[in-house]
């Protein structure tokens, strides 16, 4: 059974918030296979000075994008331009594993 990652956008609209606490490895490959249709690759990972935040840069056809993990164990996609993260919005609602609260 797949599982359903439910996520808002955030207040600036230049990013996607998940309000569940996904198990690591999980929640990565599935966002990258639901981005496979704009070729979503990581470029560099980064782990902060707290043990369990992170940084994922990725690149994709449609712009550059963090993928970050809080101490509290959410993870955030941001992007610099609002309409690249309208894309990933709707390639997420697409996807069937996402579900955007309002």
């Amino acid at each position: 059974m797949e599982t359903t990652y439910n996520y808002t956008m955030t207040d600036d609209g230049k990013g996607l918030f998940f309000t569940d606490l996904p198990d690591s490895k999980d929640f990565i490959k599935t966002i990258l296979a639901a981005f496979e249709v704009v070729d979503m690759q990581i470029t560099d990972t980064e782990d902060f000075w707290r043990e369990d935040e992170i940084a994922i840069k990725a690149t994709s056809d449609v712009g550059e994008f963090t993928i970050v993990r809080n101490d509290a164990g959410h993870y955030s996609i941001l992007g610099d331009v609002e309409e690249d993260i309208n894309t990933l919005d709707v390639i997420l609602a697409e996807s069937g594993n996402f579900t955007k609260l309002v």
